[in-house]
C-alpha cells in the first residue's frame, strides 16, 4: 500500500513536472513568435517606406 502510494506521488510529480515544463516552453515560443511577428511587420514597414 505504503509503496503504491509513493509511486503514485513520484507519477503525480514527474507529471506536474513535465507539464511545467510544457507550459513554459509554450509561453516561450509564443512570446517568440509574438515578438518575431512584430519585428517582421517592423521591418517590413521600414523596407516599404
Amino acid at each position: 500500500m505504503f509503496e503504491q502510494r509513493s509511486k503514485m506521488l513520484d507519477f503525480f510529480f514527474k507529471f506536474s513536472l513535465a507539464l511545467l515544463i510544457t507550459i513554459t516552453l509554450a509561453i516561450v515560443l509564443w512570446m517568440v513568435a509574438l515578438g518575431g511577428t512584430k519585428w517582421l511587420s517592423y521591418w517590413m514597414s521600414q523596407i516599404l517606406k
